[in-house]
């Protein structure tokens, strides 16, 4: 009613100073140039007013025109029957030429916050589609979306409470003083239910209201999914906003969980390879641990023949001293892996080494072995 006011009024004195100026100037401008000159004071509030004051300036200028300058002038008597039809049609044609700038200009309003829509929609999918970490993509979102709707966005991201009291314990992703960390009563609920808290669905009650909050969960199943917070709800907000930010909340939520499955999927594979890993190295410590093992069990039973000579017997003693050498060296050198996977978080030292050391070191153990 303020702004109507203040708009009446400032019509009011520029359709004054329109008239105070044709006044000055009929002599020169005519009945044809006032009305024209008013007509342009009707466009002008038309544009920049609300409808009812647009309508009021049409209908105060028709009056100032009866009363200022038609015929008898300083009354609202007409003598003449053009003069009538005159004003009737500047009428008529005033309050067209208001509906049709205030449509005008309220489908020039309703494209300019579509485009911007669909700039946003455009900016949100792409930020959806590139994410590639669940902390970032909450961060981007909630950014975006107190952006375009001009309030504090957060979500609450449940996690495991040790309360007998709270199945969930909650934190938001946006630590902040411009938002209120909603009631865990509220947050467990929609969290059990999922279902939303909103003036739009049956779950708005008046203790809710007071705390001016709208939860929204991620998912419309009972499940331990985030919760979007939308805070400092106005108490005349539109449903088409409420609908646009639901929208919003199911687009992040398949996002979110195309996030969570390729984390499951990547944890999957690298469980996979470790169990390939583990098994592949138990192999290969069981074929060196048995190889040895054999050659001593064989050079030990051949001993105990009586018909060896000494020649043969230093040989097989040799043997039994080398692979037993090579059997500690191999257990050292897993009790060495064992460690390692104890402490993961100490250095391994590396350095390099020579390819033809190496070949020659592996030669050197086979040559000691029997054929």
């Amino acid at each position: 009613m303020q702004k109507q006011g203040l708009q009446l009024l400032s019509m009011l004195v520029l359709l004054a100073i329109a008239t105070a100026f044709n006044y000055n100037l009929f002599a020169t401008l005519g009945i044809t140039g006032v009305t024209l000159l008013n007509l342009l004071v009707v466009v002008t509030a038309a544009y920049f007013c609300e409808f009812f004051v647009a309508l009021s300036t049409a209908l105060l200028a028709f009056l100032a025109i009866n009363y200022f300058f038609t015929e008898p002038r300083y009354t609202f008597e007409v003598a003449h029957a053009e003069s009538l039809t005159s004003l009737v049609c500047f009428l008529i044609v005033s309050t067209v030429i208001t509906s049709l700038v205030k449509q005008l200009k309220f489908q020039s309003q309703q494209a300019l916050i579509n485009a911007q829509r669909a700039e946003f929609a455009r900016t949100l999918a792409e930020r959806l589609a590139l994410a590639n970490n669940i902390d970032n993509l909450l961060l981007d979102t909630c950014s975006l979306l107190q952006k375009e709707f001009d309030k504090p966005f957060a979500i609450a991201i449940p996690q495991p409470a040790n309360s007998v009291e709270s199945k969930y314990s909650y934190s938001l992703s946006i630590q902040s003083d411009a938002i209120e960390t909603p009631d865990k009563r509220l947050l467990n609920w929609v969290s059990e239910n999922g279902k939303p808290i909103s003036p739009y669905t049956d779950y708005w009650t008046e203790s809710i209201t007071q705390s001016k909050q709208w939860l929204l969960p991620f998912n419309r199943l009972p499940s331990a999914d985030p919760i979007l917070v939308v805070d400092k709800v106005g108490d005349v907000e539109s449903i088409e906003t409420y609908t646009a930010i639901k929208s919003c909340v199911d687009q992040i939520s398949q996002a979110y969980q195309r996030l969570i499955n390729s984390e499951k999927a990547q944890l999957a594979e690298l469980a996979t390879q470790e169990e390939a890993i583990q098994n592949a190295l138990l192999t290969s410590i069981s074929h060196d641990m048995r190889t040895p093992l054999t050659s001593i069990l064989g050079a030990a039973t051949t001993l105990q023949q009586s018909n060896l000579n000494t020649e043969q017997t230093a040989q097989l003693t040799s043997l039994i001293a080398s692979q037993s050498r090579y059997l500690a060296s191999t257990t050292e050198n897993i009790l060495s892996l064992i460690r390692l996977e104890s402490h993961s978080a100490a250095p391994i030292t590396m350095d390099w080494q020579s390819p033809e050391e190496l070949i020659g070191i592996v030669m050197e153990l086979y040559k000691s072995r029997s054929e």
